[in-house]
């Protein structure tokens, strides 16, 4: 396997930014420790595990993988190797440990093309052998299922089944049995070097900075184990990042952002800001003001709507506060599940060149000086179902970094754009507009198309991918 060393954050997000959404990831404190579950480093624990497993089953229907999972998350001893999807949470786990800090660290990056769902049929057979014993299995002969290491998809399934798993970005590889002769046992010495693609090796000098950037965007201890509630002796500052009015003849009208400075934050603190803000604001603007307000972290949280809380104007009490109760989850999720930024532009390009090549020949049908009405019509009819399907297909690709996205943006406001003066010429032309109308709303539709595909060019070159 190949080798990295990597001293800064920079270089280590910039380094990994290839490997998002196409391989996994294990981080460890120790270069020295050895690749294996808890659970083979811990002979009672081994010895146990059928009784461990049968006592936290919900229900004879309960899926063992799935139990598996939730003991893994909660400490106990399991033959599940922590994975996850994201090469920040990994990278945490490779420098949180302090017992550690005197020693290198390394990230695994694990080759997935052999994945498999908790739902597959081997796996639930796997699953159900895990509680039989050794002289069961040898007697049914399916060593080929149980002695199998089984590397396990990040998906809703399994990943999504507890809080932590969520947060982290977590996913497993499970340790089959391994065979010695005739017999079967229960631990496996196999090694996994051979779906090891790189490791990357931070040293114990850059652990400390890249602990702190780390803390910075919110892949800290507290958060990452399911904490949401904190307290702080120090200030809590804000920023205001937006600021709408609307005056009107009755009342004015408020719409305002603003970035608060840590992500461990005392809501109670919070809360005094917030009221402060209103009280600055009736008074400024007036008592019967209508105010609303939003309150994020930073551009991570703003991109996808991830409000720490948000106020709305209410007319029997000025407002109220509404808090997600997800906030974490959903900020931590977002980032885990970004994939790189050459996937998601080979993604969108393929949908752009459909759009452009219909864009294009919308645009030398009406270039001409007396174009023919029926032809454009024509034309539209026998392109409206695959602009559709692509604007469709759109919805379906991951997202990328902040920075990314709007690019991603601008090539979704463009294929919108090229899909609308299609259907929208069509549905007039059904509804039986006249010709003179048809032909100036193509027009009009057609700068739109044109001004967007402009604005995605200049997206393009401003995020240097081409």
């Amino acid at each position: 396997m190949s080798e990295t060393i990597i001293s800064s954050f920079k270089e280590y997000v910039e380094y990994t930014e290839k490997y998002k959404n196409r391989y996994l990831f294990r981080g460890q404190a120790n270069i020295e420790w050895s690749i294996m579950p808890s659970l083979f480093r811990n002979d009672k624990a081994l010895k146990d595990e059928v009784i461990d497993i049968q006592g936290s089953l919900d229900g004879p229907q309960s899926n063992v993988l799935t139990t598996l999972f939730k003991l893994q998350h909660y400490g106990k001893p399991t033959r599940l190797l922590d994975l996850t999807i994201s090469p920040l949470s990994a990278l945490f786990f490779s420098i949180d440990d302090e017992s550690q800090l005197e020693n290198d660290g390394v990230i695994y990056i694990i080759d997935r093309k052999h994945q498999y769902s908790v739902k597959d049929k081997e796996v639930l057979l796997f699953g159900e052998y895990l509680l039989k014993s050794e002289e069961d299995i040898e007697n049914q002969g399916i060593g080929n299922l149980v002695c199998k290491d089984y590397l396990i998809k990040y998906d809703y399934d399994i990943s999504y089944t507890n809080k932590r798993a969520i947060l982290q970005g977590g996913t497993a590889l499970i340790f089959g049995f391994d065979k010695i002769g005739k017999n079967y046992a229960r631990k496996s010495s196999r090694s996994i070097n051979g779906i090891i693609h790189e490791r990357i090796i931070i040293p114990k000098e850059a652990k400390n900075h890249m602990q702190k950037e780390l803390k910075r965007i919110g892949y800290d201890k507290d958060i990452l184990y399911g904490s949401s509630d904190f307290e702080s002796h120090d200030e809590l500052k804000f920023q205001e990042e937006e600021f709408k009015l609307t005056r009107t003849a009755e009342f004015n009208k408020i719409i305002a952002k603003y970035r608060i400075d840590r992500l461990k934050f005392d809501r109670d603190q919070l809360l005094n800001i917030i009221t402060n803000l209103y009280k600055t604001l009736f008074s400024k603007y007036g008592d019967n003001a209508r105010i609303w307000l939003y309150f994020a972290y930073d551009e991570n949280d703003e991109s996808i709507g991830n409000w720490i809380c948000r106020t709305q104007w209410n007319a029997d009490v000025k407002y109220k506060i509404i808090w997600s109760t997800d906030y974490y989850t959903r900020r931590l999720s977002n980032m885990n599940e970004q994939i790189s930024q050459n996937e998601l532009i080979y993604e969108f390009q393929g949908k752009i060149k459909s759009a452009r090549r219909i864009h294009n020949e919308i645009n030398s049908i009406v270039s001409l000086d007396q174009y023919e009405l029926k032809k454009l019509l024509s034309y539209m009819t026998g392109s409206k179902t695959e602009i559709k399907k692509v604007f469709i297909q759109m919805s379906d690709i991951g997202l990328g970094d902040v920075d990314i996205e709007m690019y991603a943006q601008s090539a979704e406001n463009y294929v919108c754009d090229v899909d609308s003066l299609v259907s929208e010429i069509l549905y007039y032309a059904e509804r039986g507009e006249n010709e003179k109308f048809l032909r100036y709303w193509a027009e009009t539709k057609l700068k739109d198309c044109n001004k967007s595909y402009d604005e995605l060019l200049n997206e393009f070159s401003r995020v240097n991918l081409g």
